[in-house]
């Protein structure tokens, strides 16, 4: 079986390979079907500096994004309606990591691949 990795598992393995996760982050795992990463991301917590890692327990990969405060174009994206957030969902197999729902790209913001 596959494990999905907490967010202290997901940190420690970026701590261990020189990258320091400071401020808030949202970790996603590879969805059950395999096909996708999907995440909930607070708008508050992108008036800041954010990081967004997301695990591919398949491949054993973590990788890192960066996003600078007020750099996501919020208005782009799917916005929920029960609460300030954004919803992501990226394709697994899709090397620009773009958003299936806005069609922006996270590569720009990719910092490095961990290989676990």
């Amino acid at each position: 079986m596959v494990k999905k990795l907490t967010r202290s598992e997901a940190k420690r393995i970026c701590s261990e390979n020189c990258m320091a996760i400071n401020g808030e982050f949202s970790l996603s795992n590879r969805t059950q079907e395999g096909s996708t990463f999907s995440n909930t991301i607070s708008i508050e917590h992108l008036s800041q500096d954010f990081w967004l890692l997301l695990n591919d327990q398949w491949v054993n990969e973590l990788n890192i994004f960066k996003v600078p405060a007020n750099q996501m174009p919020i208005s782009e994206m799917y916005n929920r309606n029960d609460k300030p957030s954004i919803f992501i969902k990226i394709c697994c197999d899709d090397s620009t990591f773009a958003d299936s729902l806005s069609n922006i790209a996270f590569k720009t913001w990719h910092v490095k691949t961990i290989k676990y």
